[in-house]
């Protein structure tokens, strides 16, 4: 029994991108389909993680945000973890639309805030340098709570978009040594890629990266170790100057034999016509399939409203199926009825439900089309579109109220007219 032990000690530690110790290939969870309801999702904002010194000379704090489903609802107290840094021109709120997409299909996902400028420059080689600086040291400060936020050290993802994307795969493959050859004295200017930001000396490995419309520096840099090791899934616009980069990231991996996809939007430009939700969906599934062993090379065409995983992944053919009640027809129409409140802006905003042979709908006043409500409870109603859902509000008379709309981990309250 003890050799046994020790054997499967072993197989983990020399064996992580195949097969993780904590069993993530499960059904229905880290997939195109959502796990978690929205209201499930915790989000704890503005956790400083480090100061640098800005543009200005004038020392910043730098936070961080993080989404996770919430302990009292997951039986999994360690979570795979995604850390997604925002383009240069964004801020870590130009994230939000991506990690609660993530957080509902059970993975613990942080935004950042970093130094994006230099002199006004957003795209100088220093530039860049100081945001990988900081990205590792959010890397380092979340890692150091581990307990806290239940995430699992050995399986940490990185990502983003833009200029964010470039200091993700810098981060992933890339080391000191690459960046003092590719910018010459950078060590002794700005100091270590490691050794910035805070003073934290946690360690990490990346355990793959997601990829928008990114690129590396040189893909020379990327060993044959680390294209077996670090799986990349990549989503870019053929119209977008930087595409070239995607390119030769893919040749780079299939020439090496690792794992890549690469997801091409023909005719779009820098960010343009790729759907928030394909992007999650496809990115999930891409992780899924690293977690059961069965990650594979693939090139797509963008498909905005496919977002089902392209091939099973191996261990997961049990579908996880959210269960809804029959619905009253007599009793639904008492749902009927406007609903309002005011948006973060003060600006009013309605919700319309209707009721139409049996069926309950709801749409923002100003919509063509409405989606229908699903009910889990008497006044519970879940929205299968887009993972959200509508609880109503009723007096002591049953008579309704109001409601609580919940969507992308927000908790909007509305009154009804």
């Amino acid at each position: 029994m003890k050799t046994a032990i020790i054997f499967l000690f072993l197989y983990c530690t020399l064996n992580t991108i195949n097969l993780y110790c904590q069993n993530y290939c499960m059904p229905g969870r880290f997939t195109n389909e959502y796990y978690f309801q929205s209201r499930d999702i915790q989000v704890d904002k503005d956790i400083i993680y480090g100061h640098a010194i800005d543009e200005n000379g004038k020392t910043i704090l730098l936070d961080l945000d993080v989404f996770y489903p919430k302990f009292s609802v997951d039986n999994l107290k360690q979570r795979p973890f995604i850390m997604l840094i925002h383009g240069g021109g964004g801020n870590k709120t130009s994230m939000y639309r991506f990690c609660p997409l993530f957080a509902e299909r059970g993975f613990v996902i942080a935004t950042i805030t970093y130094r994006t400028q230099l002199n006004g420059d957003p795209i100088s080689g220093r530039n860049v340098y100081q945001s990988i600086q900081d990205a590792h040291a959010a890397l380092r400060y979340l890692v150091s709570n581990e307990d806290k936020y239940g995430i699992d050290t050995n399986a940490i993802f990185i990502g983003g978009q833009s200029l964010g994307a470039v200091s993700s795969t810098s981060i992933a493959y890339l080391d000191q040594q690459d960046f003092d050859v590719l910018l010459p004295n950078i060590e002794k200017i700005a100091g270590r890629i490691d050794n910035s930001t805070n003073n934290l000396k946690t360690k990490f490995k990346i355990r793959g990266v997601i990829d928008m419309w990114g690129q590396i520096a040189d893909t020379s840099f990327i060993s044959s170790e680390e294209a077996h090791n670090i799986p990349i899934i990549m989503f870019h616009g053929t119209a977008d100057s930087s595409y070239v980069k995607s390119v030769q990231i893919s040749k780079r991996f299939k020439n090496l034999g690792g794992c890549y996809q690469l997801h091409t939007k023909t005719g779009a430009g820098h960010g343009q016509n790729m759907s928030k939700y394909y992007i999650a969906a496809k990115a999930s599934c891409f992780i899924k399939s690293i977690f059961c062993g069965s990650c594979y090379q693939l090139e797509r065409e963008i498909n905005n409203k496919d977002i089902t995983c392209d091939l099973p992944s191996r261990g997961d053919s049990t579908l996880w199926v959210r269960n809804f009640k029959p619905l009253n027809i007599i009793l639904n129409k008492q749902f009927n009825g406007e609903f309002r409140y005011l948006d973060e802006d003060r600006n009013e905003r309605v919700l319309i439900v209707s009721s139409e042979n049996g069926h309950l709908f709801f749409c923002e006043k100003g919509d063509t089309e409405k989606t229908e409500l699903f009910p889990e409870s008497e006044n519970d109603f879940y929205i299968k579109d887009f993972n959200a859902q509508i609880s109503f509000n009723l007096d002591v008379h049953r008579k309704v109220i109001g409601l609580r709309y919940y969507i992308d981990a927000q908790e909007i309250f509305a009154k009804k007219k």
